[in-house]
């Protein structure tokens, strides 16, 4: 399979490989030092609030997500761990409620931070998940790997003989790999369709309660007489 695909094609799937295979175990790995898996239901609940207002007020997470948070027809998050959270959902919790200070740019070549190494990781999956053309030229994917591949390895040490293998060897999961790439933009978008549904029932729910509002005062002009 990988003999029909062009270099360009190649570099990109490794990448894929990299930011989907071992950036999440890396992110998680700061993920629990900072959410203890035995304290996250826990601060699930105390943070609801704010979680409630990161959802339907700021729409940094999704309603996909929140429901990952918060199964529904569970009154708590009872059973609720980080292996079941993709990177998007990791950083925005950390970034939300923590002290890392993480950028939604690429941070600078020579700021080894635990925040920074989080912030490259964060900036090149949106930008695979998100790339129309599906392709990276020999230079560019040089430089994304080596970026990359240092961030998870600085997080988490015990991933690089992994990463080592996921420059080398034959890509024998070209298709599995594809279709991990478009769920992770199928989620994004159903979550966005979620997003502006939301948002038009909810203009349509002020519109109706503005028309009440104007009839009843009409009604009432009308009925007290002169």
């Amino acid at each position: 399979m990988a003999t029909s695909l062009s270099q360009e094609d190649i570099n990109f799937l490794r990448l894929a490989g990299l930011l989907i295979r071992c950036a999440p175990r890396a992110v998680r790995r700061r993920f629990d030092f900072e959410f203890h898996p035995e304290q996250l239901q826990q601060f699930l609940r105390e943070k609801r609030g704010k979680i409630d207002d990161l959802t339907r007020k700021k729409k940094v997470i999704t309603f996909a997500q929140y429901d990952l948070l918060y199964p529904r027809g569970s009154s708590c998050s009872s059973g609720v761990s980080s292996d079941m959270f993709a990177v998007s959902l990791m950083v925005c919790l950390l970034k939300n409620f923590t002290d890392l200070d993480i950028q939604d740019t690429l941070p600078m070549e020579n700021i080894p931070t635990v925040a920074a190494d989080i912030s490259r990781i964060k900036f090149y999956r949106n930008a695979i998940v998100h790339s129309d053309s599906g392709k990276i030229d020999g230079n560019k994917f040089s430089e994304i790997w080596n970026c990359v591949a240092e961030a998870i390895h600085r997080l988490l040490p015990d991933l690089k003989a992994e990463i080592d293998s996921l420059i080398s060897s034959p890509l024998t999961n070209v298709n599995v790999m594809r279709d991990l790439i478009q769920l992770e933009k199928n989620l994004e978008t159903t979550s966005q369709h979620m997003l502006t549904m939301n948002k038009k029932m909810a203009t349509l729910e002020t519109e109706k309660n503005n028309i009440k509002g104007i009839s009843d005062l009409l009604w009432k002009l009308t009925s007290s007489g002169p």
